[in-house]
C-alpha cells in the first residue's frame, strides 16, 4: 500500500493507525503506520492488537509467545484470555531502553518546555507538568517539526501522583493527540525512574485506559492491559 490509500484507509475506519503483517514460519513482519501515511519504528498498543488478533483468528496460541519483528526490533507478546467478552489481556515486551534520558529544552511561542528525550523502540519526548488540563491545539506541529529534533518525535505530558502511579497526556506523530501509548507509558516511566520520581511496578494513567509496566532481570521493559475488540 502506498501512502494515500494508508491515508484513506485510515480516514475511512476512523482510526489512529494500520497494522500489516506477513507470515513467515510462524514469525511476524509487522509494518505499521500512522493515519498521515508515515511508517512507524515500533507501536507498544499496535504489537498488542496484533497479537491478540493473531489469537482470535487461530494463526496463535492463548498464553503462548507471539513474535512480532517491527523495525526497531523484536516484540514479543502473550495473548491470555479475560472475563470481559471481545477483550484481551495481553502482555507486551518492548525490550530494553535503547537511550538513556537525555535533558532537552524547547522553546514554543515563548514558553519552554523542559523534559527528557528517550527511545524505547521510537524516540519520546517526556516533560513533567504540575497538570494536565491545557490547550493543546497550536502546539503539537511544533513538537513534530524535524529541525527540532533529530527526527519527527511522540511527546508525553507527565503528572506523578505517586511512586506507582503516574497520568499522561500524549501527542503522537503522525496522529496528534491519542488516548493511549504504549511505547509512550513505557517512556514515561522510564523518565520518572531516571529522575527517582517512581518505582517498578507502576501503573501508567491515560484517557484510554490504564496500562501497567513492569521491568524484568534482564531490563526488558514490559506492559500489560486490556485489547477490546470494537464493535
Amino acid at each position: 500500500m502506498n501512502g494515500n490509500e494508508i491515508i484513506r484507509c485510515c480516514k475511512c475506519m476512523e482510526t489512529d493507525g494500520l497494522l500489516l503483517g506477513r507470515n513467515f514460519h510462524g514469525k511476524f513482519d509487522l509494518q505499521i503506520f500512522n493515519p498521515d501515511g508515515s511508517e512507524a519504528e515500533m507501536s507498544g498498543n499496535g504489537t498488542r492488537i496484533f497479537a491478540a488478533h493473531l489469537v482470535k483468528i487461530g494463526l496463535q496460541r492463548p498464553e503462548a509467545p507471539i513474535f512480532l519483528n517491527t523495525i526497531s526490533g523484536i516484540v514479543i507478546c502473550k495473548v491470555f484470555p479475560s472475563s470481559q467478552k471481545e477483550c484481551y489481556d495481553v502482555i507486551g515486551n518492548l525490550g530494553k531502553c535503547i537511550d538513556e534520558p537525555k535533558e532537552w529544552k524547547l522553546t514554543i511561542k515563548g514558553k519552554t518546555y523542559a523534559g527528557h528525550v528517550v527511545s524505547i523502540g521510537n524516540p519520546h519526548f517526556v516533560i513533567g507538568v504540575a497538570e494536565l488540563d491545557f490547550p493543546i491545539g497550536g502546539i503539537d506541529n511544533f513538537f513534530e517539526n524535524r529541525r527540532n529534533f533529530s527526527t519527527e518525535i511522540n511527546v508525553e505530558f507527565v503528572v506523578v501522583n505517586d511512586f506507582q502511579n503516574i497520568t499522561i497526556r500524549i501527542l503522537e506523530r503522525g496522529v496528534g493527540e491519542t488516548r493511549s501509548c504504549g511505547s509512550g507509558a513505557v517512556a514515561s516511566a522510564i523518565v520518572g525512574h531516571h529522575l527517582r520520581c517512581i518505582s517498578f511496578p507502576l501503573c501508567v494513567h491515560m484517557p484510554g485506559g490504564t496500562l501497567h509496566v513492569f521491568k524484568d532481570n534482564g531490563r526488558h521493559f514490559h506492559i500489560r492491559g486490556p485489547i477490546i475488540e470494537m464493535p
